[in-house]
This record gives C-alpha cells, sequence and structure tokens, in this order.
C-alpha cells in the first residue's frame, strides 16, 4: 500500500491535479450521465478530473461529447466498494470527492473546496458535503407514495438520511461520526491509511465501516452546511423498486454480518417472528391496497404508513434468506 501512494504521489507530482471525483455506477445510464454533465459544468476551469466506474455487467455508451472529458473504467460486479477502490488506484487528485451517480457537483462546492480546503488541507478532516434533493424533484415528491414516504422522513435532506434529529443547521461545519459516500470529501493520503471501503461489503453498511476505519486512526469527521449539492433520485419513486433496493440492501448487510464482517447484533431482534410472518404471508394483498390507494392529500398519511411498514417487512425478509441459508444460530 506505501508503495502504491508513492507511486500516486509521482503521478501527481508530474501531472497536478488537486480534486479527483470518483463516481461508480451500475446499470443506471440516464441517471448518471445527467450527473457526470454536472460534475463537468461545475469544474470548468479547475484542476479536476472526473473518473467513471462501470460496476454493471454490461459496457457503457459514453454520450457524444463526454469521453475526452472524462475517465470511465469498468470492475464489472464487484460492488460498490470495489468500484471505489478501483477509481481511487487510478486518480491522480490530492483530494478524493466521492459522489454518487444521482448526485449533481454544483461551482458553489467547488469553489468552496478550493478556497477552505486546498491552501492548508489538514489530511485528518473528512467532510460530508450537504445536499437536498434538487427543487424541481421536491415539487414531484408530493405527487407519489414513495415521495410522500420520504418528505416524511427527511430522507429528502442529508441530515434526514443521517438520521441526525433536530433542526438541520442553515451554515456551518458541525463534528459528527458517520459518513456518507454520496458526497464525501477526504485526502487520498488518509483514505489509504484507512485502509479504504471494505470489499468484502459490496452495498449498503461500507459507509459505516469507513467511518470506523477513519475514527480509529483519529480523523476528524465533519458535516459541511455551507455548500449544497442535489441528490437526483427521480428514477427511484415508484413503490416496486423502492421496497427491492431496500431488501437488496439489508440482505447485503445481513450476509456481511454472517461472514463477521459487521458486527453480528445487527442481524438480531427478529426472535419472535409471528407478527412479522403474518405481514410477509399477506405482502401482496398489502401491495395491492397501496396499488390502488390514490396518492392524494387525503390519503397521504395512510400510504406513508403502509410505505413504512412494507420497507421493515423487507428487513425481514432479507433476515429470512439468511437465516435459511446459514441458520439462526450462526447469525446470534
Amino acid at each position: 500500500m506505501l508503495g502504491f501512494f508513492l507511486l500516486q504521489n509521482l503521478k501527481m507530482n508530474m501531472n497536478p491535479i488537486y480534486i479527483s471525483i470518483i463516481i461508480a455506477s451500475r446499470h443506471r445510464e440516464t441517471i448518471l450521465w445527467e450527473t457526470v454533465q454536472k460534475a463537468i459544468e461545475a469544474t470548468a476551469g479547475n484542476k479536476v478530473e472526473i473518473i467513471v466506474v462501470n460496476d454493471g455487467d454490461s459496457v457503457f455508451t459514453i454520450p457524444e461529447g463526454l469521453a475526452n472529458k472524462i475517465s470511465c473504467f469498468n470492475n464489472p460486479s464487484k460492488g460498490v466498494s470495489a468500484a471505489r477502490n478501483f477509481g481511487v488506484k487510478n486518480s491522480t487528485g490530492q483530494l478524493l470527492f466521492f459522489i454518487d451517480d444521482d448526485m449533481w457537483v454544483t461551482k458553489e462546492a467547488i469553489e468552496w473546496i478550493e478556497k477552505n480546503i486546498l491552501p492548508a488541507h489538514n489530511v485528518l478532516n473528512v467532510y460530508n458535503l450537504n445536499w437536498h434533493y434538487p427543487p424541481s424533484l421536491d415539487k414531484k415528491l408530493l405527487q407519489t407514495k414513495v415521495g410522500r414516504y420520504l418528505l416524511n422522513a427527511s430522507y429528502h435532506t442529508m441530515w434526514g438520511r443521517m438520521k441526525t434529529t433536530g433542526k438541520e443547521p442553515a451554515r456551518g461545519i458541525f463534528p459528527f461520526h458517520m459518513v456518507m459516500s454520496g458526497s464525501l470529501l477526504l485526502s487520498k493520503e488518509i483514505f489509504i491509511k484507512a485502509g479504504g471501503y471494505n470489499e468484502g461489503i459490496t452495498f449498503q453498511s461500507e459507509d459505516n465501516e469507513l467511518a470506523k476505519s477513519l475514527l480509529a486512526i483519529d480523523a476528524n469527521i465533519y458535516c459541511v452546511f455551507d455548500v449544497m449539492l442535489y441528490h437526483n433520485q427521480q428514477d427511484r419513486l415508484d413503490v416496486k423498486g423502492f421496497l427491492s433496493r431496500i431488501s437488496q440492501g439489508y440482505q447485503t448487510q445481513f450476509e456481511a454480518a454472517q461472514k463477521g464482517l459487521l458486527d453480528k447484533s445487527f442481524a438480531t431482534g427478529y426472535e419472535k417472528t409471528f407478527l412479522f410472518e403474518a405481514c410477509r404471508k399477506t405482502e401482496p394483498a398489502w401491495l395491492f391496497l397501496l396499488d390502488k390507494m390514490p396518492g392524494g392529500n387525503m390519503l397521504g398519511p395512510v400510504t406513508t404508513k403502509l410505505i413504512g411498514m412494507l420497507s421493515g417487512l423487507q428487513r425481514y425478509k432479507a433476515w429470512k434468506t439468511v437465516f435459511k441459508k446459514y441458520g439462526y444460530a450462526e447469525i446470534q
């Protein structure tokens, strides 16, 4: 690892790039290329490189006009953790700026980094840059059942998604204990020292493990509210896709817990399964009912509760899948 880092330093001295934006993506090209275009526009004239890593099993078709402005690599079906690590290995920047394939970088964010971070950067400092759904998407949330659920849970903001209580700050930089790779800025040096992302965790929970590794080497984690990025999840507002993603995430986390990559206490809590089983067996009826309900204001609270219940059910179903595979005693 040390030899790799020395090689990276040599590359930076030969061709100085200050910021490497790294985007991992899988089977989401329409959203991805809009994100890439936003990043290109936001970084015009800055010493920034944009690296896209394809975690999917099909080759990207890069739109005309973008190919010479980005570096694109294939790392098929190895998981988002491996994709991000692969991006780092092919980067030349001093700072790593991880964004999701639906996160719009803004000129404001790049200018803030250049003004506040680059002149005298403390390599131990790690920054979560604030994000919110785009204003245009905020309006659509009220028109969909999943959107209403996201609004009710405050999942349309970084503050709410990171399960932070209290009023979201308007400005400032605040100490924190978690990272969110959707908008994460840190030095390459501290990332490598922390060991990078745990590639055994292919989807979800990789952020929790990275945060633990960073804190273990005395990194300082912050949330930055002086800038705003935009989280464009417009393609994830349908009920079926939303629940499927939740189920996939939980199953991956339970698998990781069983392998010892996550704390196994994460996989406990289902000793009494009667209620969960009842919900599982009647899930088609709940989904049918939810589908037939109008999405207006009157039934908004009801559909929100239903989606919340179905979201919790996905966690139980994922647990049950892993339980059948490995046995309950092993998970405990």
